[in-house]
């Protein structure tokens, strides 16, 4: 009997969990959010308006504490102590005259980065361009070998004066003989009615060019300079 009353327990004990629990080896990770990144992070050098940096340089003369200063104006400690630093630096006496100049706190005047491409370089480069037909026609890597410039300065300078690498002008090239032709045929038929001209079939017309690509020449102009003389190219 006591043999059956262990085993009935042993039975009992085995289901005694619900089949509906799932096993810890199932059981998905919980997920966790990604860490945020720290507010120093985020904003290492806050921008402080002329306003917050005079505000603070007035209660620094009264004597404040920084913390009562970073409370009322939102400034750190260690800005604090630099907008100090500048203004005194920059002539800022206040035992001897206590009105507070923009110069006195604004920031210092970023020239960025040197350029490349002086000024007289670019003059050059744009006379070069605008000097006649030859000139127009000249490749950008042309420029870059003569004036010992990168491709991308090159370009920039171009498109910073309006001028495109574009298709010429073609204009065609009529002789004499040709005008006098063609002002004969107008004249003939300048009466013509929208009936005579239906009964005129037009043949459509073409031209091969031999060992080149069609419209390979391109030119530097200005877009609003389309029939200047230097842009034209004859059929």
């Amino acid at each position: 009997m006591a043999s059956q009353a262990v085993r009935a327990h042993a039975r009992t004990g085995r289901n005694s969990t619900p089949r509906n629990t799932p096993s810890p080896r199932n059981t998905p990770p919980a997920r966790s959010n990604p860490p945020s990144a720290p507010p120093e992070a985020v904003n290492r050098r806050p921008k402080y308006s002329i306003a917050q940096r005079v505000h603070c340089l007035v209660l620094q003369g009264e004597g404040f504490s920084w913390r009562e200063i970073e409370r009322r104006t939102g400034i750190k400690q260690p800005q604090q102590s630099n907008i100090k630093k500048k203004a005194f630096d920059r002539g800022f006496r206040p035992d001897v005259d206590p009105r507070i100049l923009d110069y006195y706190v604004e920031d210092e005047l970023r020239t960025g980065r040197p350029k490349k491409i002086s000024l007289d370089t670019e003059q050059q480069l744009l006379a070069n361009v605008r000097a006649d037909k030859a000139d127009k026609e000249k490749s950008s890597e042309v420029f870059v070998y003569k004036y010992d410039i990168n491709l991308t300065s090159a370009l920039r300078v171009l498109r910073k004066y309006g001028l495109t690498n574009v298709k010429p002008t073609r204009k065609s090239d009529l002789d004499k003989r040709q005008r006098l032709a063609r002002l004969k045929f107008c004249l003939e038929h300048q009466y013509w009615t929208l009936e005579d001209w239906k009964r005129v079939i037009w043949s459509d017309e073409t031209s091969i060019i031999l060992d080149q690509r069609r419209d390979s020449v391109r030119i530097w102009r200005d877009l609003t300079k389309i029939y200047e003389s230097t842009v034209i190219r004859r059929r």
